[in-house]
């Protein structure tokens, strides 16, 4: 299916489609034109064979990384502006690629679409045959920076995104908030700091890999003599924060601002001394290892993921990450991608590393993996 990006003006048959998302608090505007296809905010997402048939399956799975509330936002949003019902369950990236790999395997998986900010998992999984690999089309990569494509299509970054730290202002009182990740490291700060395990998925891994290649393993060394709080999740750690029981947290940009956007007495930096990149990827399932599969559906979700209003929504429900896509807006609150310290990592030297970093950063910071 080849899609032109198109301003659609008289053409448009005004709410005919969905009467919700013409008349409910979303500002987007869904319609189908003369040809039947499906306009979001006068771009092309589907057209009338692709709408009718997703129509008809009424409904698309989705398994993913994003929170559950940030899901649950972005998802309802889908569904108002094309009338398909989305099931998600949220998963971390290593329990989103076992169940992944393992009811493939036995084709039961019970999503159309995966969701993952692990690169690694997408290699997993696209190699367990578990994935369908499909070019996603031009309409939606225009605007798309040429690192985000996936030349075979079989994953590409929604939204990209960072960890910062972030801190409970009530507990800290007077005392001044780290600043950089340097600051961690001071005296005053011992004990009060939480981090997730640098095995449990990108966002995690990427951080502390960052913070080894720009200080090296003293760094980390050092940071484990802080006596950090160990844990599994930023929905964990994130209310951890939130109710003061571990005063500073390294999390997701997302998990701060939803924190503080939830009016918990939290507040986070983006660290002076540079932040890693980050994306949480979106994939096809191959129709055929899915138990009960909704194709056509899963293909129009994907198609809205990456249009220009499905890039402000998922961006919008997470608060800390940023759309792929150069025309859609930053998030609310932050600055824009292109003014912060960032930097991408190779993934290359990603994959070549992390296993063997993994079990380092287990061994220094006396974790023992299940």
């Amino acid at each position: 299916m080849r899609l032109r990006l198109a301003r659609i003006g008289a053409a448009l048959i005004g709410c005919t489609l969905l009467a919700t998302a013409c008349g409910s608090g979303d500002s987007s505007t869904a319609a189908t034109d003369e040809a039947g296809r499906l306009v979001v905010n006068g771009e092309v997402i589907a057209d009338a064979a692709l709408l009718d048939a997703a129509k008809a399956e009424g409904r698309v799975s989705l398994y993913t990384a994003y929170l559950q509330d940030v899901a649950q936002k972005f998802t309802d949003d889908f569904t108002k502006q094309t009338g398909i019902d989305v099931e998600s369950v949220r998963l971390t990236p290593t329990q989103l690629q076992e169940r992944t790999i393992s009811e493939g395997g036995a084709k039961l998986l019970g999503a159309d679409v995966i969701q993952t900010s692990d690169p690694l998992n997408n290699s997993a999984l696209v190699d367990a045959g578990v994935i369908k690999c499909d070019v996603l089309d031009e309409a939606f990569t225009a605007t798309i920076d040429d690192r985000y494509l996936d030349p075979k299509g079989c994953a590409y970054p929604t939204t990209v995104s960072t960890m910062v730290i972030a801190y409970n202002t009530a507990v800290l009182g007077s005392t001044t908030p780290p600043k950089t990740w340097q600051d961690l490291l001071k005296p005053e700060y011992k004990g009060k700091i939480g981090v997730l395990i640098a095995g449990v998925g990108g966002s995690a891994w990427s951080n502390f890999m960052y913070l080894r290649e720009k200080f090296g393993v003293e760094y980390w060394e050092n940071l484990a003599a802080q006596n950090v709080k160990i844990q599994t999740s930023s929905a964990t750690l994130g209310p951890q924060v939130e109710r003061g029981e571990i005063p500073i947290g390294i999390v997701s940009a997302s998990t701060a601002m939803t924190s503080k956007a939830n009016g918990a007495p939290v507040d986070f930096v983006l660290p002076s001394d540079g932040l890693a990149d980050y994306g949480t990827y979106t994939l096809l399932s191959e129709p055929s290892v899915v138990k009960d599969s909704h194709p056509n559906a899963a293909q129009l979700f994907r198609n809205w993921l990456y249009s220009k209003a499905g890039q402000e929504s998922v961006a919008a429900a997470n608060g800390g990450a940023w759309a792929v896509r150069t025309d859609a807006a930053a998030p609310e609150g932050l600055p824009a991608y292109t003014d912060l310290p960032m930097v991408v990592l190779d993934l290359d030297q990603w994959r070549r590393v992390q296993e063997d970093w993994v079990a380092e950063w287990n061994d220094i910071f006396n974790y023992q993996a299940n």
